[in-house]
């Protein structure tokens, strides 16, 4: 926000938390899942990387369910 946004001039960053993954693409027709990844990856690095670098986007990953659920929430995390 602060590299796009005049209004944010006068705030500054306190703290950075871990990475963590992004919200999950999900399709309900299994059989298209791979065609659906493949398709995102190669749309995420055919990107300019100026592009890529306003949008912060870094990869595209797959992992199980149960990875993605073990990925502790740092909405959750006590301040």
């Amino acid at each position: 926000m602060t590299r796009l946004d005049p209004w944010t001039e006068g705030l500054r960053v306190l703290g950075w938390t871990e990475p963590t993954p992004g919200l999950p693409f999900i399709t309900v027709f299994a059989p298209l899942a791979d065609l659906l990844h493949a398709s995102l990856r190669q749309a995420l690095e055919t990107l300019a990387p100026p592009l890529r670098d306003i949008l912060t986007l870094e990869s595209l990953l797959r992992i199980d369910r149960e990875a993605y659920l073990a990925v502790a929430d740092p909405s959750e995390s006590p301040a």
